[in-house]
């Protein structure tokens, strides 16, 4: 079955990240909206995975079950597979000395502009879609990943622990 391509970009920065903090403070001031997400180079490997999380993550909110007080952040620990918010920014958030980052869009435009967030960041877009070769199963929770499946279970998990 084919999977709609999930709006999602894969983006380079100026530098590497040295202060992860202060750049996720900036980010957090400057995108436009909690639905624009931030995410670690290794975190993303399918686009599957992205709209089970999004749909995950609207049906925990619907349903008034979200572990974390944002969209943004109920996304972020479904990736993660965790209940644990420090946890899942230590998982799938950007770290010291990562060069590049997924910025994924969960709203419901159709077509959302990611070129302000580019220009307001001084980030490079790069022409690279999720892959499973681009993940670390290390260092997003997962033991071992032999398929993008474990990524998705990762998803599942995140609200039984």
């Amino acid at each position: 079955m084919d999977v709609p391509e999930f709006p999602i970009r894969r983006v380079k920065f100026a530098q590497q990240i040295s202060q992860p903090r202060e750049f996720v403070g900036n980010w957090l001031e400057k995108r436009p909206s909690e639905y624009f997400v931030l995410l670690a180079p290794t975190a993303i490997v399918s686009d599957e995975q992205l709209w089970v999380a999004k749909s995950k993550a609207f049906l925990n909110q619907n349903r008034s079950l979200m572990r974390s007080q944002t969209i943004d952040g109920e996304f972020i620990r479904l990736i993660a597979g965790t209940q644990n918010m420090n946890l899942a920014f230590d998982r799938v958030g950007i770290k010291e000395g990562d060069s590049d980052a997924w910025i994924a869009y969960i709203g419901e435009e159709k077509s959302p502009n990611f070129g302000t967030i580019f220009e307001d960041l001084n980030l490079e877009e790069l022409d690279i879609r999720p892959a499973f070769e681009l993940g670390d199963s290390q260092r997003s929770g997962i033991e071992e990943a032999k398929d993008s499946f474990a990524y998705l279970g990762q998803i599942h998990i995140a609200d039984l622990s």
